[in-house]
């Protein structure tokens, strides 16, 4: 059975909502699957949120030892933030749904 934890993200200066995130744990599986949902105010916020990904994705490295999880290709500017993160995206590691998207596989380890 998979665990799930799960957090708002608010600006400081206004306590706009920025993003909603958090991850699973699959006992089977090394690591967990990380994954964010952006609002409107995430463009306005772009590099506090990059800092605080830093540090939360560190913190999560040091206690799970790997991040992973899919992303639909044709998310360009998440694909740019993933890379800028330290994120690995082998090429051959990618998955095909059924109305031809493409989804790339991505993680990160300690």
């Amino acid at each position: 059975m998979a665990s799930e934890k799960s957090w708002l993200c608010y600006a400081r200066d206004s306590f706009k909502l920025v993003c909603v995130f958090g991850y699973s744990v699959e006992p089977t599986l090394k690591g967990i699957c990380v994954w964010v949902v952006g609002t409107e105010n995430l463009y306005d916020y772009h590099r506090e949120f990059t800092s605080v990904c830093t540090s939360v994705m560190n913190n999560w490295l040091t206690k799970f030892g790997a991040i992973y999880n899919l992303i639909d290709l044709r998310n360009t500017s998440h694909i740019h933030w993933l890379i800028e993160l330290g994120f690995e995206l082998p090429p051959d590691r990618q998955a095909v749904m059924k109305d031809g998207s493409v989804f790339q596989y991505f993680y990160k380890e300690k």
